[in-house]
């Protein structure tokens, strides 16, 4: 259970919006397993995009099928999951140690991963925009994982 902040609400025309904020707050703190149990819209950075009616947002799900389409079929099809070993090594800011560490791995073996990523999707993880679209493609994909939500079908339709 959490609970949202919304915005500031100065009239009572804006306290809807600030009403609004605090749902979408409280639907990405259950969404996202966000621990904080009170939750302030405006501190969300880009768990707010998210928030919007994503389900029906073809473009994101491009993006993410632009950014790390190759991976994720490939997970799918050797039942790898170095979506994983991504995320966690973008989560411990680019270290092999503590990835490995977290992952109860070798550090080798998640430097073998990490190459491989790199060369499957044409990414360079020592620029910061390569780390972004991958994070993001990466959280905008966790949300599209459930059957129900959409997102097998899409990946098949490409």
């Amino acid at each position: 259970m959490a609970i949202g902040i919304g915005r500031i609400a100065n009239s009572l025309l804006s306290l809807r919006s600030s009403y609004e904020a605090a749902s979408k707050a409280i639907w990405i703190a259950e969404k996202y397993a966000i621990p904080d149990k009170i939750v302030d819209y405006r501190d969300l950075g880009f768990f707010r995009f998210l928030a919007t009616d994503i389900a029906t947002n073809t473009e994101a799900l491009q993006f993410c099928h632009d950014v790390m389409g190759k991976l994720i079929e490939f997970d799918k099809k050797h039942h790898n999951d170095l979506q994983a070993t991504l995320y966690m090594f973008l989560e411990q800011n680019c270290s092999y140690i503590n990835t490995a560490k977290m992952m109860h791995m070798h550090v080798h073996t998640v430097q073998y991963r990490i190459k491989k990523i790199k060369k499957m999707l044409f990414v360079d993880l020592d620029q910061m925009e390569g780390r972004t679209n991958l994070w993001m493609a990466l959280k905008i994909y966790k949300y599209f994982k459930n059957p129900e939500e959409r997102g097998d079908e899409f990946w098949h339709e490409r």
